[in-house]
């Protein structure tokens, strides 16, 4: 009988676009894992990440706001390219092969679809019940079964996404354990709030747009009273669909006193709309 693995890794991340290390501390068991970042002082973060197998659902779980978002998970499709094997490595005390893969991904009905590639060192001694494999799913710290069998956890992987942005990822230790259940179980989490994290996007974003309304109106009007004191006219076309654009372009045409002025009337327009 195999046996498969239960336990903590913990991670380190570099990403491309940020100048610093981050640190997680993983719990798998059974097809869930939750995500703790450690912070440099080994404190664990008040923001933490859990996958629960037996529901197929995110949650993002806040301590300080006592909020759970939670979603079912999306639906991507990642069609293996091409495979290379490039030999073997150890990563945090565990013999691991070292493979290349390279992908055509597309998220479900989503016409769109874009490349990406990978290097991964899976190790095989630390097997995962096959029966916790999604197609759909893209968690990078488990095997591809079209990439490397035995099905099995990622100790090290290097991707770069459909923007271009490069992810390193390395195990700093492994330590294989029983894990208790109750890390998995949000009902566990007394008096938080559970809240539907694709309803909260969507208001989040109706409240963007509308602050964005509301800001272009308040640069509007501001400009408006900026030309009809300088040029004594109403606004142009351009000018009414670009006002930054055209006050940036009018203030380079005048004088400082009439800058001074200017700005003080942008500004004092702008604040009396708001």
């Amino acid at each position: 009988m195999k046996e498969y693995f239960q336990g903590i890794i913990e991670y380190q991340s570099r990403y491309t676009w940020i100048e610093r290390l981050f640190v997680r501390r993983c719990y798998y068991k059974a097809g869930s894992y939750l995500s703790i970042g450690i912070n440099k002082n080994q404190r664990e973060s008040i923001v933490n990440h859990l996958y629960t197998h037996h529901n197929e659902q995110y949650h993002k779980i806040n301590h300080r706001n006592k909020t759970v978002l939670y979603r079912h998970r999306q639906l991507f499709n990642q069609q293996v390219e091409q495979v290379q094997e490039l030999g073997e490595e150890t990563i945090a005390g565990f013999e691991c092969h070292k493979v290349e893969a390279h992908f055509i991904n597309a998220m479900e009905g989503d016409a769109e679809k874009w490349r990406s590639k990978g290097v991964f060192w899976y190790a095989p001694q630390l097997l995962i019940d096959l029966e916790y494999y999604r197609p759909h799913q893209y968690f990078y710290h488990q095997s591809h079964p079209d990439i490397f069998q035995p099905f099995c956890f990622a100790l090290q992987w290097e991707i770069s996404d459909r923007f271009r942005d490069n992810v390193e990822t390395t195990a700093l230790q492994v330590t294989p354990q029983p894990i208790d259940g109750q890390r998995f179980d949000i009902k566990s989490l007394q008096g938080y709030e559970l809240i539907d994290w694709n309803e909260k996007d969507r208001l989040d974003n109706e409240a963007r747009e509308e602050s964005g309304r509301k800001f272009f109106l308040t640069q509007q009007m501001a400009l408006k009273e900026v030309v009809l004191m300088l040029y004594n006219r109403p606004l142009t076309e351009f000018e009414q669909n670009n006002p930054i654009q055209a006050f940036r372009e009018i203030m380079e045409r005048l004088s400082e006193p009439e800058k001074t002025k200017a700005i003080q009337l942008f500004l004092k327009n702008r604040s009396e709309e708001v």
